[in-house]
């Protein structure tokens, strides 16, 4: 049985994302979603080899083929939601966004209300006094 390390896997993850991106910066929601889009399995990428080597592939694939057809199937589907959902996210992330900006100048707009009140509630406690 061979012992797997995990640990050293993960190592060498991070350093290949490191090199790729080495200041850490998230990609665009646009080259993420475009990615799951074109995730689709294809069921019959070209085959590729001597003619030997053609024709031991088709025969396989022939018979293997009712039994990956459910699988890349459900796979399809499953990238296809995948991408629904994150679009989903993404555009209600944008909604909660516009929301906060909303709330944060009504809140602006009421503490200015606040301090005016205030000024004027000091006013008249002034001419009362």
């Amino acid at each position: 049985m061979t012992k797997i390390h995990t640990e050293e896997i993960m190592r060498q993850i991070r350093e290949e994302i490191q090199k790729q991106n080495p200041e850490g910066e998230l990609p665009a929601f646009e080259e993420i979603h475009a990615g799951i889009q074109q995730s689709q399995v294809n069921l019959y990428p070209e085959i590729t080899g001597n003619f030997l080597t053609r024709a031991l592939k088709k025969c396989i694939r022939k018979m293997i083929t009712f039994q990956v057809i459910p699988i890349m199937t459900e796979q399809n589907m499953v990238n296809l939601k995948t991408a629904d959902l994150i679009t989903e996210m993404h555009d209600r992330m944008i909604r909660l966004e516009q929301k906060q900006a909303l709330h944060q100048q009504e809140l602006t707009a009421l503490q200015s209300q606040i301090k005016a009140l205030q000024k004027e509630n000091q006013k008249l406690r002034e001419l009362h006094e």
